[in-house]
């Protein structure tokens, strides 16, 4: 039984009985198998039949085409059999002439089973499928399967699908190195998160120190968002004494300028 897909060679080779094997050439006539639906036929045998030309595939001529469908209805005789077939793209008889050795193999065929068959499209007297051989669908894979390989088989048809071809590597040359660009090194500098700032050089008191702490508290405020404490205002007011510093910030607090946060050694600026 002929597979799904499956390619055969038909050879032949005639020569006189005194020619030497040089001479002897073999021909051979390559037919494939295309699996199909029928709603393929049926486009083909419209293009067909406005065009007046022969009947062509995906616009190729094959020698056999391969159906798998459902049987919707079944006429046997003792030396032919017509199907309906529907693979639920479309529905086409098909007819099927039985041999001798054949008749027992046919058996269990009966409506509402799926088949595989392989053959040809026959336009007279009325489009149908000339079956050349015929089975039975052993498991419902195979009709995924030829579902799967008529769309692949049309792909490779229709655009002249390939194997991608790998590009070969370009040579680099000292002449290449020459003419390429060097680009100067970029040098990124990391923002600082927290950022101190420097101490007053002097020892401040009264308004300058109020100053100099809102400018610290402002400073720190994205980066301390739960406030600066008071160790760090201590730090950057230095050499000012810790005593009018923690005074400066309690005039501050009572004047409305800054506020404690978490805590009351955590200070933040309105």
């Amino acid at each position: 039984m002929l597979a799904q897909g499956q390619s055969f060679i038909m050879g032949f080779s005639q020569a006189a009985p005194d020619a030497s094997p040089a001479k002897v050439a073999k021909q051979e006539d390559r037919q494939t198998c295309l699996p199909v639906t029928i709603r393929v036929i049926e486009t083909s045998l419209e293009q067909c039949s406005s065009n007046g030309g022969e009947f062509l595939v995906h616009g190729a001529e094959h020698g056999m085409l391969i159906l798998v469908a459902a049987v919707e209805s079944l006429t046997k005789q003792s030396t032919s059999m017509e199907l309906s077939l529907n693979d639920g793209s479309g529905r086409m008889k098909a007819r099927y002439y039985i041999t001798n050795d054949q008749s027992k193999s046919l058996e269990d065929m009966c409506v509402g089973c799926y088949v595989h068959i392989y053959g040809n499209v026959r336009t007279s007297p009325s489009p149908h499928f000339a079956a050349t051989g015929i089975r039975r669908v052993q498991s419902a894979d195979e009709i995924s399967y030829h579902m799967i390989e008529t769309a692949h088989a049309a792909l490779k048809l229709k655009r002249g699908l390939r194997e991608p071809a790998t590009p070969s590597p370009k040579k680099v040359t000292s002449a290449t190195l020459m003419e390429t660009p060097v680009e100067p090194m970029k040098t990124a500098v990391a923002p600082v998160a927290n950022m101190v700032s420097s101490p007053p050089a002097t020892q401040l008191s009264g308004a300058a120190l109020s100053s100099a702490i809102l400018t610290v508290l402002k400073n720190e405020a994205d980066s301390h968002p739960e406030g600066s404490a008071l160790a760090s205002v201590l730090t950057q007011m230095m050499p000012s004494s810790g005593e009018e510093v923690k005074k400066a910030l309690e005039k501050l607090v009572d004047d409305g300028e800054i506020f404690t946060t978490i805590d009351d050694e955590h200070f933040s600026c309105v």
